[in-house]
């Protein structure tokens, strides 16, 4: 199998019950899948919950794929949202360009 490239990162949101041992499972399956882990933060913790968005880095869509079905096939872990990482750094605007020159009319260029 290819080596797991940010091209092909994923962020997932998954919800379970509070546990000790809930980060360490994801990072095995994660792994064990043979993925990339490259963040795992608890964007929640409450008395009956546990909310955590892991970002982890694939070989392909289809690897992709296999990594968010063996997390939901723990059963102890629910999966809510599944967004490519380029995605997410696109919301809230796009890439702004900005001339260095101004320009008077259309026919005048750099």
């Amino acid at each position: 199998m290819a080596a797991p490239t940010p091209g092909y990162s994923i962020t997932l949101r998954v919800e379970t019950k509070p546990s000790s041992e809930a980060t360490a499972q994801l990072s095995r399956v994660v792994v064990s899948a043979g993925g990339a882990l490259t963040a795992l933060d608890v964007s929640e913790s409450a008395h009956d919950r546990l909310v955590i968005d892991l970002s982890c880095d694939a070989v392909d869509v289809a690897h992709a794929g296999q990594i968010t079905g063996a997390i939901g096939a723990l059963g102890a872990f629910i999966v809510r949202k599944v967004s490519d990482r380029t995605f997410l750094l696109h919301l809230g605007g796009k890439v702004e360009v900005t001339p260095k020159v101004s320009l008077r009319h259309r026919d005048e260029g750099p």
